[in-house]
């Protein structure tokens, strides 16, 4: 399902609209992390192969990948809880046992 796709869909009141299934959201964000790992990874080696002395902005980029890979590592374990509430709502699976007591 393509972006045009998603931003057309209506919210019915019997279900929500449909969205970008799971296993196409876990590789994209797979794709996403390598391509940084291997530009990152690139980056570094190429600093310690020129025998440049590490800067400031290289200090920023350790930094912003350090970040970015625990952004990555809490929204891949948010991921279950927002696709297990999705299917409630569209009573594809049953509710959590806690909720119906």
């Amino acid at each position: 399902m393509s972006a045009g796709e998603l931003s057309d869909q209506a919210w019915d009141k019997v279900k929500p609209p449909a969205t970008m299934n799971r296993r196409q959201l876990e590789g994209t964000n797979i794709a996403m992390l390598v391509l940084t790992s291997v530009v990152f990874v690139s980056r570094v080696v190429v600093r310690l192969v020129r025998r440049k002395r590490f800067e400031l902005h290289d200090l920023f980029c350790i930094l912003s990948y350090v970040f970015y890979v625990c952004m990555w590592v809490m929204y891949h374990y948010e991921n279950d809880p927002l696709y297990r509430a999705e299917g409630m709502q569209r009573g594809e699976i049953p509710p959590y046992p806690e909720i119906s007591e």
